[in-house]
């Protein structure tokens, strides 16, 4: 059976306009789920890119020009394989494509419904097939009744496999049930499915008929050599072997392997790049492998590769995440440290001075008590000299003890004051820099933003009052707390870096306003408002504030990631909302909604 194409998938929901056409303020309730074809007005097939008929109701009046999601069209040629297309739907994050074709252009458009309808019609056609299956073998066999009970659970298993496919994951206990089910399927003694890793070395082994003993005594498998060498996996075709000793490339199976005559092997692969080895052994009866074994075990092969495949590009995206969230952590971290550092340095240079004002004020107090000393030991011999009196008092001006009696509890109370502010600053620095666990757990949502707030201190406190409004009753919210301190700091910044351009530009009357508020919503939700009142998002570009690597901040001074990391952390990772409200010359305000009770 030929592979799907993105041909096969087109939406039968598409709407073609033109870019200057306007939204209509009552649309017809029909056209909900439909994707507007934005085209060029002088040519209907030079499609500019798509609207959701959602977005369109939004914004009533508007032309289709300006609701563009994007700036650049996403397009895939109509020759596409539907796994691919769904790989590249996934990894761009994308609810639609632009299918076209090199010679008669326009095709039209395949949507995440429209190929999920085309992926279940792909599962319809593989029933079929099996059921065809099944009846040839039914008619062709009768006499042997294990063959229906095969396609039965060939059927199952391939439903399973699709579901796996659909969840975009491979579990460990999958693939050891598949292997099983194979192995039954071909009426095989022994099965293994080995996978490799992107290094080329094994990492995964799953195989079924061998004892523990057995599986103990095999070295391991070769690399690149014999049926079993990893260069097989590479674009090959299945493999029958009726008998092994008399083939060449017996050679590279392992020592302490148990002896095998026959055997059906099928490399695991998806576009061309290998995975590994799917494998079935002694045939029972003696027989060799027929070809209705090779197509099932091919099948197998099909469908693992491809999952393993989706599987692994999830991972790798996941990693991928992780590294820019850390890059952004620590770019963060390297922004803040000269204001960290002054922050510090200020309070210590008044200890500093007071330490240097105590220690030259009790060397004056010391002298004093000298000669306070003497005159007690003189007193208690029944003479004064007149001398040793005028000696005291004048130490006792020059010490000046009105002034000290006043000054030096001032001074030890500043230097309390000071040696406080620097405690506060290094544990809001170390609960914000603490990696954290990688599974959520309860923490003080209040103390968090507190940390968080005066580690950016020197962000905003020269362009801003910021206020606190936390609710005290507030419960223990489950969260990845590094993450979410990274969101509360990046929007935080955010706020000062408007307002502080605000000034810049003479808009605005002295320093702006941060307002950081927490509180609990129905007891479901933790609801942290941050407010600025700068000068607002452009209404234009709201609706890519989110898009990675979109920023209005010049070469050097943004990355564009700070908003796309705070809606993955806060969307993807703890299944909240963020959203945004500003309006143009009176501020913004982000709005983070977290769940509470949920740890999972």
């Amino acid at each position: 059976m030929t592979r799907a194409t993105a041909r096969e998938a087109l939406s039968t929901r598409v709407v073609h306009v033109a870019a200057s056409e306007r939204a209509r303020k009552d649309p017809d309730p029909a056209l909900a789920g439909v994707i507007y074809a934005v085209s060029d007005p002088d040519r209907e097939d030079a499609v500019l890119g798509l609207v959701p008929a959602e977005t369109a109701a939004a914004f009533p009046g508007r032309i289709f020009a300006d609701l563009l999601r994007r700036r650049e069209l996403q397009e895939v040629d109509a020759g596409t394989p539907l796994d691919e297309v769904a790989l590249r739907m996934s990894e761009e994050r994308s609810h639609a494509f632009v299918v076209t074709d090199q010679g008669e252009g326009f095709q039209g458009v395949v949507t995440r419904a429209s190929l999920l309808e085309a992926l279940l019609d792909r599962e319809s056609e593989l029933r079929d097939e099996a059921q065809v299956h099944r009846q040839r073998a039914e008619r062709a066999l009768q006499r042997i009744g294990p063959m229906t009970r095969r396609l039965r659970s060939l059927n199952h298993a391939f439903r399973e496999l699709l579901s796996l496919i659909a969840g975009m994951s491979v579990e460990t206990e999958v693939l050891q049930q598949s292997v099983g089910v194979l192995t039954a399927l071909v009426g095989a003694r022994y099965g293994a499915l080995a996978l490799w890793n992107e290094e080329r070395q094994l990492e995964s082994f799953f195989h079924v008929g061998l004892s523990p003993a057995e599986a103990a005594r095999i070295s391991r498998l070769p690399r690149g050599e014999g049926l079993l060498g990893l260069g097989l996996v590479e674009g090959a075709d299945p493999v029958v072997v009726e008998d092994i000793a008399a083939h060449p490339g017996s050679v590279g199976f392992p020592e302490g392997h148990p002896p095998m005559r026959n055997l059906l092997l099928v490399p695991v692969s998806n576009g061309g790049v290998g995975f590994g080895v799917l494998y079935a052994a002694e045939k029972e009866g003696g027989e060799a492998f027929d070809d209705d074994d090779v197509a099932i075990a091919a099948g197998f092969a099909s469908t693992l590769g491809f999952a393993v495949a989706c599987a692994r590009d999830r991972a790798r995206q996941a990693r991928l995440e992780a590294d820019l969230l850390q890059a952004q952590k620590l770019e963060s971290i390297g922004q803040l440290a000269a204001g960290i550092a002054h922050e510090i340095n200020t309070p210590a240079q008044y200890v500093g001075d007071n330490l240097e004002f105590l220690e030259q004020s009790f060397g004056e107090l010391g002298e004093l008590l000298k000669r306070h000393q003497a005159l007690l030991v003189a007193a208690g011999a029944g003479e004064v000299p007149e001398a040793l009196v005028a000696e005291v008092r004048e130490a006792a001006e020059a010490a000046d003890v009105e002034f000290l009696e006043e000054e030096i509890p001032r001074a030890l109370a500043q230097s309390r004051e000071g040696i406080g502010r620097v405690s506060k600053i290094v544990r809001a620095m170390k609960d914000f820099s603490h990696p954290g666990s990688e599974q959520k757990q309860p923490i003080d949502l209040n103390r968090a933003i507190e940390s968080t707030v005066t580690v950016a201190r020197n962000e905003w406190k020269y362009v801003a009052e910021l206020e606190l409004e936390l609710d005290d009753g507030l419960p223990p919210v489950p969260c990845l707390a590094a993450e979410l301190n990274q969101v509360v700091l990046n929007i935080v910044v955010n706020a000062a870096h408007a307002l502080g351009e605000q000034q810049e530009a003479g808009e605005g009357e002295g320093k702006g306003r941060i307002f950081v508020r927490t509180r609990s919503e129905g007891g479901v939700w933790a609801v942290v408002e941050i407010e600025d009142t700068g000068p607002g998002i452009p209404e234009e570009i709201r609706d890519r504030i989110f898009d990675p690597f979109f920023t209005t901040k010049e070469v050097g001074k943004g990355t564009g990631q700070g908003l796309a990391i705070a809606r993955s952390i806060v969307v993807d990772k703890h299944g909240g909302t963020l959203e945004v409200a500003s309006q143009t010359g009176q501020g913004t305000t982000f709005t983070i909604r977290l769940p509470i009770g949920d740890e999972t």
